[in-house]
């Protein structure tokens, strides 16, 4: 049995990672490069972004107000009485066959009317 070190494919693996790990250390620019550049050039960006930022909230809370004075405008200011309220979700409590649920079905009389199919014999 061979060791792991002395593997052929092992190595050859082994050396090709070495090559990938020489080819992003000469593409990918030093840290403190990185560091240095992003304050000056992402400064001037987020200064731009964070303006722009305030003018939309601005402009938001400006059409918020705007919309919450003309629905109020447009308001009945009377108040129904409680008598007349009806919940919204009633119509779910009533089904198409709630006739079923409050009639007693009686023998030999269907429940659903069958009607017989009529039967065109001249076009056959």
């Amino acid at each position: 049995m061979s060791s792991p070190n002395f593997d052929p494919d092992e190595q050859r693996l082994r050396i090709l990672f070495q090559g990938l790990k020489q080819k992003d250390a000469r593409r990918i620019p030093e840290f403190s490069a990185i560091l240095s550049r992003t304050g000056k050039q992402s400064s001037r960006r987020y200064a731009g972004q964070s303006a722009l930022a305030l003018i939309g909230s601005v402009l938001l809370f400006l059409a918020a107000i705007y919309a919450v004075e003309e629905y109020g405008k447009n308001q009945d200011v009377t108040d129904p009485s409680i008598s007349q309220w009806q919940s919204p979700t009633a119509f779910l409590l009533h089904s198409p066959d709630e006739r079923f649920l409050t009639s007693v079905p009686e023998f030999g009389k269907p429940l659903i009317p069958f009607t017989q199919p009529s039967i065109n014999t001249e076009a056959l």
